[in-house]
């Protein structure tokens, strides 16, 4: 069962109208549950295709060794926070200014392929995100967390509600350690279970010493209020580009987290362009 909280009708709106993305358009051709099947389980080999979200040019092609992934995306290092002040705004990331990619239309998944650097996202064998057949195994909750409390600044990026990590903290998972970069959203999910979304997805995204990236895919679904996300949905920036640095504020990531931690694990890659393989996926229910 998904992770259950409060969603708040401006929280699910700002995530879906950020980069002009629509209910519809978000889940349109990079959904996982667009014709997706199950090839392999979790953590299997990486020279299958995971459960396949979407046709590619690639998909009669041989699997390639996967590079580590660049930072061009909804998982990218953050950009620094505002600095005290409760609305000011954020310093552009790295895909806030590149080529204007969308959910729909002519910006949409089907041309994310053709834009310079994002080849993979027509061309690579095991693209994000993917469907997770009834019945597939999960792993024990084995990730070593090391999250504390932290100041809390809210970034509108253009694409979603996104917030950096503002201390050390990091997970120890497969023999190595991973640094919390940052958290960011998706409505409704991008993974999905037999078939069905849940009506939320937050991505944590860590990267290590060597520069491989790691991330955690938490599901959300309308519920009982959650007090743990009560600071990000309480102080929401409006517009693109805005951020909101919520002053005596602070949120404790580990709460974000659901009680029941084992996982499913894949290797996939960035859900957005680039969309850079190399990335080991944890999506928790």
């Amino acid at each position: 069962m998904a992770h259950t909280s409060a969603l708040p009708r401006l929280a699910l709106t700002l995530i879906l109208s950020a980069g002009s993305a629509t209910l519809a358009s978000n889940t349109e051709t990079r959904s996982a549950g667009n014709n997706a099947t199950a090839e392999r389980s979790p953590g299997a080999s990486s020279d299958n295709k995971p459960w396949r979200v979407r046709e590619t040019k690639a998909d009669s092609a041989s699997s390639t060794a996967a590079a580590a992934p660049t930072a061009e995306s909804n998982h990218e290092e953050p950009a620094a926070p505002a600095e005290n002040s409760h609305t000011a705004e954020a310093k552009p990331s790295a895909h806030s200014n590149n080529a204007h990619w969308g959910y729909s239309g002519a910006s949409g998944p089907a041309s994310w392929g053709s834009r310079d650097g994002c080849e993979e996202c027509d061309q690579g064998m095991q693209q994000s995100p993917v469907d997770i057949p009834a019945g597939m195994p999960t792993h024990d909750p084995d990730i070593e967390f090391s999250y504390a409390p932290m100041s809390l600044t809210v970034n509108n990026n253009g694409h979603t509600i996104q917030v950096n990590s503002a201390r050390d903290c990091s997970i120890q998972v497969e023999g190595k350690q991973y640094n919390l970069l940052q958290f960011h959203f998706h409505a409704l999910s991008e993974h999905t279970f037999n078939g069905e979304h849940s009506d939320m997805e937050v991505h944590f995204v860590h990267k290590s010493e060597d520069g491989q990236y790691a991330v955690i895919g938490v599901m959300l679904n309308k519920g009982e209020h959650n007090t743990a996300f009560a600071p990000v949905f309480d102080n929401l920036p409006y517009q693109s580009g805005e951020s909101v640095y919520a002053k005596g504020v602070a949120i404790n990531t580990i709460d974000l987290l659901p009680t029941s931690r084992s996982y499913y694990r894949y290797d996939g890659s960035f859900t957005t362009p680039p969309c850079t393989e190399g990335v080991k996926w944890f999506v928790m229910e």
